[in-house]
């Protein structure tokens, strides 16, 4: 799953990661623009391998939906992290949270810092897109059942603050592109067993959303295709 370039070309990216013969999503870095991913995948598990580094997960923790964003000139990654063990606020296992990292590029290696809590509710976060929009930045997460949230950065990179419900109902994976004077919204809708392709559309990132009524894709839980990252324009 592709996300964004980082320096020099490398990128991050989900891979399912057999950690102590228990399977977890983690992220990895590809190393080396020159070598096909498709071609190296086969070796992610070995830790000497030239062409990725696996970004590690504090035990019994998995990481998956890497978002790079650059402020004031650093280089942060956003992220889903989630703890197999702990009990959440619903007395719960398993959801999961915002965190970011900082990452610095020294000698031609990237360093990250310690994981650290971005945002945090009592139900399950992922995939957190960034945003920014009249002089602020904006992160749309996917929030499981709850209804399509936008919260406002207050103070960057770990106080968010909810602004509105852009719409309701339970969707995954969401991702907004600006092109030709529009805001367009690329999202699946989750309802009973089924997942529905949509896309919305509006002038204002916070204003109304329409859905666009020629994009209306039902698929089942097996076959939903799902968002994988920031779009981009090439050529």
């Amino acid at each position: 799953m592709y996300n964004m370039n980082l320096c020099n070309n490398n990128a991050i990216n989900n891979i399912i990661h057999n950690k102590q013969n228990h399977f977890y999503w983690t992220m990895i870095q590809k190393m080396d623009n020159s070598i096909e991913l498709r071609e190296n995948l086969k070796n992610i598990n070995n830790y000497s391998n030239d062409f990725f580094k696996i970004i590690e997960s504090k035990e019994q923790w998995t990481y998956a939906d890497p978002f790079l964003y650059y402020y004031n000139d650093e280089l942060y990654l956003f992220f889903e992290a989630l703890n197999m063990n702990r009990l959440n606020k619903r007395n719960v296992k398993g959801i999961g949270e915002i965190y970011y990292c900082k990452i610095e590029c020294i000698n031609n290696e990237y360093l990250y810092s310690t994981p650290c809590v971005a945002l945090q509710k009592p139900w399950h976060l992922s995939f957190p897109f960034i945003i920014e929009y009249n002089n602020s930045i904006y992160m749309i997460p996917e929030q499981s059942s709850q209804n399509l949230d936008i919260y406002k950065c207050i103070e960057f990179p770990n106080k968010w603050e909810f602004e509105k419900t852009l719409i309701k109902g339970s969707f995954v994976d969401s991702v907004v592109f600006f092109y030709n004077d529009y805001y367009w919204l690329f999202t699946v809708q989750k309802k009973r067993n089924n997942r529905i392709e949509r896309l919305y559309y509006s002038k204002d990132l916070l204003g109304e959303w329409e859905l666009h009524p020629k994009i209306n894709k039902i698929s089942n839980n097996k076959t939903a295709q799902r968002g994988a990252g920031n779009i981009f324009i090439m050529n």
